[in-house]
């Protein structure tokens, strides 16, 4: 088996630092991203994945496509694996940056000294999901249903339709760690289509910020799936009333003082 190598833990952090820094920026700009060979290590049980790399497509309407590619070729990685940073920093750095830098290209253009840009999506920053590989990965393991036969991506799909909401709200709230809870709330907003209509942003922020504020007083990831998805369709009349992003924060007072 040609297994699949990753950086040191170290080696990781070292490029991290360097790019804060703003050394070694032009690297990324380059055909083929120049790593240390003797910072690298096997990962024992998966193989080099250079075969379904082709497959994944850099145009952001086709992320959806990506992402399935991604997770089918892939499935057999456990969540200890898919939380460790270096895993996929490696991916994005060697195996699959050509993929990477296609996707996130302004590092190609002239001139270009972002920091942020490629720390957001080489590496795994405090938000995960802006990650190039790490962010299609888990999209689709906290949405895969596959008690469904007909098809299992359904979920994956709609989440996918709504770019801010899965990289910024959704997936950067602490409820996107708790699958049940992603589940219970998409299902309800598939089924919703007054939701998805109109005024969608503002919606599914007061959602977010809804099950936000339960947990500061209830243990949510106790909760079953059922649970989310049934509380959504007794508070669909007040979700239904926001029209605005910044009518969220005032429906939500009015909660607290019922």
């Amino acid at each position: 088996m040609n297994n699949l190598k990753i950086f040191k833990p170290a080696y990781a952090d070292q490029l991290r630092r360097e790019i804060e820094k703003g050394v070694g920026v032009e690297r990324y700009s380059k055909d083929v991203f120049p790593i240390d060979e003797n910072e690298l290590v096997p990962v024992v049980g998966i193989e080099k994945i250079d075969a379904f790399a082709d497959k994944m497509s850099p145009k952001q309407e086709d992320d959806i496509v990506s992402a399935k590619v991604l997770y089918e070729s892939l499935g057999m990685l456990n969540l200890a694996q898919a939380s460790y940073k270096p895993f996929w920093e490696s991916l994005s750095h060697i195996d699959l940056f050509p993929y990477v830098q296609k996707r996130w290209p302004k590092v190609t253009e002239q001139g270009f000294g972002e920091k942020q840009y490629i720390l957001d999506h080489w590496f795994v920053t405090k938000r995960p999901m802006r990650h190039a590989l790490a962010g299609l990965w888990w999209a689709v393991n906290q949405t895969i249903d596959n008690n469904n036969t007909t098809n299992p991506y359904y979920l994956t799909e709609y989440l996918f339709k709504h770019v801010d909401f899965r990289t910024r709200r959704l997936g950067s709230s602490t409820l996107f760690r708790y699958k049940p809870a992603v589940q219970g709330i998409l299902q309800f907003m598939y089924e919703c289509d007054e939701l998805n209509d109109t005024y969608f942003e503002g919606r599914a922020n007061y959602i977010i910020m809804y099950f936000n504020q339960m947990g500061a007083v209830r243990q949510l990831a106790s909760l079953p799936q059922e649970f989310f998805y049934e509380e959504l369709k007794r508070k669909k009349d007040d979700i239904l009333k926001i029209q605005y992003r910044d009518e969220v924060a005032d429906a939500l007072l009015d909660l607290e003082s019922d």
